[in-house]
C-alpha cells in the first residue's frame, strides 16, 4: 500500500533535539499498537496511519477531530464491525492519536517505521525496539521536544 512508503521528515534526526525520528517513530508505533492489542481492537494500521500523515502534513481530515470522538464512543456499542466501520474507527482512532502526539510537541513522524512498528506488534513479528526500550525513547523525545 501506499501508505507504507510515506514520510514527514526530510532527515534521520530532528535537528534541534538528536534524537533518530525513525526510531522515535518506530517506538511511538510499539506504544500505541501494544495499547490497541492490549484492548483487543480489531483496527486497520493503514487508515491509523492515513489520519497520523493527514494531521501531521495539515491536510483536509476525512473525520473532523469532533465526529472521531463520537466515532470512537459509539465503537463500544456494536458486537460486529464492517471493514468500512473498522476503517472509520481506526482512521478516528488515529485522528484522535495523532492530534494528542502533534500537540504533545512532535512536529514529524515517519511514517513507514510507524506503520511497521503497529504491524509487527499485531502480527506477533520480532520487535526492532522493546516495550520498555520504546517507552524510553519517547520519554526522551518527549522531553527534549518540549525544551
Amino acid at each position: 500500500m501506499i501508505l507504507n512508503s510515506f514520510s514527514y521528515s526530510q532527515t534521520n534526526k530532528t535537528p534541534e533535539i538528536g534524537i533518530e525520528i525513525e526510531k522515535a517513530s518506530y517506538s511511538l508505533g510499539v506504544n500505541i499498537a501494544l495499547g490497541v492489542k492490549k484492548d483487543k481492537l480489531v483496527i486497520e494500521p493503514n487508515a491509523i496511519a492515513k489520519a497520523f500523515k493527514d494531521v501531521f502534513e495539515g491536510n483536509e481530515l476525512a473525520i473532523s477531530e469532533e465526529e472521531s470522538m463520537e466515532v470512537l464512543q459509539d465503537f463500544g456499542k456494536h458486537d460486529t464491525l464492517s471493514l468500512e466501520e473498522i476503517e472509520k474507527v481506526s482512521y478516528s482512532l488515529g485522528v484522535f492519536l495523532a492530534s494528542r502526539t502533534k500537540a504533545q510537541g512532535w512536529s514529524t513522524i515517519v511514517g513507514r517505521e510507524f506503520v511497521k512498528a503497529f504491524k509487527d506488534v499485531l502480527e506477533g513479528n520480532e520487535l526492532e525496539v522493546s516495550e520498555e526500550e520504546s517507552e524510553s525513547v519517547l520519554l526522551e523525545y518527549n522531553k527534549k521536544v518540549k525544551h
